[in-house]
């Protein structure tokens, strides 16, 4: 994804690596500034390449004291580096954050694109932890992993090249034990990507008790099981937290062996580089220069060890993100599918099988037909396919056997767009969202006018309610509606889809939480408003509905006539 942004990506390995050169040019000036202060008078300027003689020489070229022209040079790169840190920052922070967003939409996109069986077999609580943690982690390794990585190389090969260049013997004094800290460094890799893939996991487990905990709320009080939930939710933290701890005791335990490994190097470094300084085999500032190389040797050395924990990190998140990213969708588009615009809406199961697991069939070769102003009433037992049938219908899933068409065409040929704005379908367990009560009428038709969300209202006998709310139309309603009733809940979710006009409405025991009155008037309200359209009744008080609607029973995975009806022609499978 960073390549989306080449500039940012250039502009952030660009500072990083002229930065870190910076850096590394400061011992050697350093080094050379403390030569040309305790060589002998007017010797400075013959010491060639070295540091001391690039100081000297420009020093009187500029027509300055070698002094403070060293101070001048020293201050200068001085600059120049924090400019260069500051440009990494930014280019880091902005590739990092537009990274973020990039994920976070193609997350959301994923979300709304996946089909109900990829909710049925993955938490909310864990995709939240995707979205949130795994994406921060994600682009944690684009600024510490990727830039870190760069700065660490940069300085991994060119500091030991400059630390031979000064003195080979002490280079290689240093740099004996090097290949075993390398070897660590990707033995700790390991290690850390099997811990990180615990923690997330482990994260996750806590965001689904939290989530399940918030949304159950009502239910934990009734049972006054706060308890319970409490040590539940303590034992999952307590586990993430053990796992961190030793995650992290991992990490101090190698930043501990690695700051004794270079405090002995330092040591025997000062030992034999002033055994050299007094047989004049180096100067003492490029003993100055090398024990300041050293020490910035170690700071990649320890800084590996972070480098490794952020690449480990975002190894592990980008694995969980792009296994949600990459998860297959068994409902998606078919090449050239079509919007037909308005359809009548003419329904037709024929000869359908469906199962949730293929092994268990829910339906067995069902089949309806309900054409333009007819209402079909369906009734059946708990579990026997109902509420199925009205997910199959807007293609929440793909039946197994048989085809689902409107108006004579296979709904896998239409879009999906098309077929959910054609197909409107009020499930029991209504949703409304934490908006006012006008803004919920009006989610699938944000430009509606305030006489048509009335219009819909009335239609769903809601509006006499509304009307004594604190604030009408503009009533917050809550988190999940928590401020009506499920009765009101029920005929908002109502009055919503009457608003969208489908041309196919299936209310799916939509109105099971409203009294026997209230309902005869929602269906004739609605029979009224909608005479024209398809409606489709799924209901387990079939009694009371009006006896001229023919009512059919979902029985072994197939409809069959209960009752004939005058009004309206829907033809079944079979006939009792």
């Amino acid at each position: 994804m960073c390549c989306r942004y080449p500039a940012l990506l250039v502009a952030g390995l660009a500072s990083t690596f002229l930065g870190t050169a910076a850096i590394l040019a400061l011992p050697w000036l350093f080094g050379g500034a403390l030569d040309v202060l305790t060589a002998p008078e007017g010797s400075a300027a013959d010491v060639g390449a070295t540091a001391a003689g690039f100081l000297a020489a420009n020093g009187v070229n500029a027509g300055l004291a070698p002094e403070l022209f060293a101070g001048i040079a020293i201050t200068a790169v001085g600059v120049v580096r924090c400019v260069l840190g500051l440009a990494r920052f930014y280019a880091a922070q902005g590739l990092v954050h537009r990274v973020a967003a990039d994920c976070r939409n193609l997350l959301f996109e994923k979300f709304h694109g996946g089909s109900a069986e990829f909710y049925d077999r993955t938490h909310t609580g864990r995709l939240m932890s995707v979205a949130t943690a795994d994406v921060d982690n994600v682009c944690f390794v684009v600024n510490a992993g990727l830039l870190g990585l760069v700065d660490v190389l940069v300085r991994l090969l060119v500091i030991p090249a400059v630390m031979l260049i000064i003195s080979w013997q002490l280079a290689l004094l240093c740099l004996a034990l090097t290949p075993f800290v390398v070897l660590n460094g990707f033995i700790m890799f390991r290690r850390l990507r099997r811990h990180w893939a615990r923690i997330q996991a482990l994260t996750a487990d806590l965001t689904v008790t939290l989530q399940d905990n918030l949304a159950g709320m009502r239910v934990v009080k009734a049972f006054a099981a706060e308890d319970y939930e409490r040590s539940k939710y303590d034992r999952r933290a307590s586990e993430l937290r053990f796992a961190v701890v030793g995650m992290l005791r991992m990490q101090g335990t190698r930043r501990a062996w690695m700051g004794m490994y270079f405090a002995l190097m330092a040591g025997a470094v000062m030992w034999w580089g002033g055994l050299m300084v007094v047989h004049g085999t180096i100067t003492l500032g490029e003993l100055v220069a090398f024990v300041s190389y050293l020490l910035l040797l170690a700071a990649p050395m320890r800084g590996m060890g972070q480098v490794i924990g952020a690449i480990a990190r975002g190894v592990t998140s980008g694995h969980r993100l792009f296994g949600v990213l990459d998860a297959p969708s068994p409902v998606e588009e078919r090449p050239g599918a079509i919007d037909p615009g308005r359809v009548a809406g003419h329904v037709r199961f024929d000869d359908v099988v469906f199962g949730y697991e293929r092994s268990s069939p829910v339906l067995r070769g069902l089949s309806l037909e309900v054409e333009p102003g007819e209402v079909a009433v369906i009734t059946g037992g708990s579990g026997s396919g109902k509420t199925t049938m009205a997910d199959l219908l807007l293609r929440f899933y793909d039946v197994d056997g048989g085809v689902i068409s409107i108006d004579g065409v296979d709904i896998r040929d239409l879009t999906l767009g098309a077929l959910r704005r054609s197909v409107g379908v009020v499930y029991r367990d209504a949703y409304v969202f934490n908006a006012t009560v006008r803004e919920n009428i009006a989610y699938g038709v944000p430009g509606a006018s305030s006489e048509e969300v009335v219009w819909a209202a009335a239609v769903a006998q809601l509006h006499d309610e509304i009307e004594m709310m604190p604030d009408g139309y503009d009533t917050l309603v809550g988190e999940f509606g928590v401020t009506l009733s499920g009765g009101q809940r029920q005929r908002l979710c109502i009055a919503r889809e009457v608003l969208a006009h489908p041309a196919v409405l299936v209310l799916d025991d939509a109105t099971s939480s409203v009294d026997v009155a209230t309902e005869r008037r929602i269906h004739e309200s609605l029979l009224g408003a909608l005479g024209d359209r398809t409606i489709i009744v799924v209901t387990h008080r079939p009694a009371e509905l009006d006896r001229s609607y023919p009512i059919l029973s979902l029985e072994g995975g197939k409809l069959c006539f209960r009752r004939k009806g005058a009004h309206g022609t829907a033809t079944s499978d079979g006939t009792t």
